[in-house]
C-alpha cells in the first residue's frame, strides 16, 4: 500500500517533470504521455496521482505562484529600509530573474474557467490574495505611502510584467532567433518604466488628492 509520504513524493516527481518540460516547450505539447515517458512509466501509472493533465498543470501553477509570493515577501522583509530603486529591483528579480512565474500567471484565467480544477485554483488564489495584501502593507509602510497608492502600484506592476511576458512570447514565436541582448534590453526598459510609474504614483497629488 502506498503511504501518504510516498504519494507526495510521486506527485512531486510528476510535477517536477511537467515544470521541466514547460520550461522547454509550449504547454500544448505537454501531455500525460510525455510526462510518463520521461518518468519511464505508462500514462495509466499517473492517473492515481493526477487523473488528467489539467490537474498536473493546476498543481504546478499553485506551487510556482506560492514560491513567487513567498520569495517576494521574504525579499521585502529583508530590507530594513526601502526606496524606489530597491523596490523596483526586488520586483524585477522576482518576476524575471528568480523564477518563471509569469508563464504560470499567463494560464491562470484558463485554469479558473476549467470546472475540473476551478475549486483548487480559487483556493490557491485566496492564498495569493493574502500575500498581495502583505505586499501592499509592506510597500505602504516602507515607502510611506497610502494603502490605495500601494495597491495601484502592485496592480500596475503585475499587469506590466504580464504584458511584457506575453509580448516576449509572441516575439520569440515570430522571431525565434531574437538575441538575448535584445530581450535584455526590453526587460531593462520595463525596469525603467516601472520605476517611472512608481515615482509618478508616489508623487502625484492632484489626480490622487483623495488617496494621498
Amino acid at each position: 500500500m502506498v503511504t501518504d509520504e510516498q504519494k507526495r513524493a510521486r506527485k512531486d516527481e510528476i510535477v517536477s517533470v511537467f515544470i521541466s518540460q514547460y520550461s522547454r516547450k509550449p504547454m500544448a505539447q505537454i501531455t500525460m504521455t510525455t510526462i510518463a515517458q520521461e518518468l519511464g512509466c505508462n500514462r495509466a501509472n499517473l492517473v492515481p496521482y493526477y487523473p488528467t493533465i489539467m490537474a498536473i498543470i493546476a498543481d504546478a501553477w499553485a506551487r510556482k505562484v506560492s514560491e513567487f509570493c513567498d520569495g517576494l515577501i521574504a525579499d521585502l522583509n529583508a530590507e530594513e529600509s526601502l526606496d524606489v530603486d530597491k523596490y523596483v529591483d526586488i520586483v524585477y528579480r522576482n518576476y524575471f530573474v528568480k523564477s518563471d512565474v509569469l508563464r504560470y500567471f499567463a494560464v491562470q484565467a484558463t485554469l479558473v474557467e476549467n470546472p475540473e480544477v476551478k475549486e483548487i485554483v480559487l483556493t490557491h488564489m485566496g492564498r495569493h490574495a493574502h500575500h498581495t495584501a502583505l505586499h501592499q502593507e509592506l510597500l505602504s509602510q516602507k515607502l510611506g505611502i497610502s494603502m490605495i497608492k500601494a495597491e495601484i502600484i502592485l496592480e500596475t506592476i503585475h499587469f506590466m510584467a504580464l504584458g511584457l511576458h506575453n509580448s516576449e512570447t509572441v516575439s520569440v514565436r515570430l522571431m525565434p532567433n531574437v538575441s538575448d541582448k535584445a530581450e535584455e534590453y526590453v526587460r531593462r526598459r520595463y525596469l525603467r518604466m516601472t520605476k517611472n510609474m512608481v515615482e509618478m504614483v508616489i508623487q502625484e497629488s492632484e489626480r490622487f488628492n483623495n488617496i494621498s
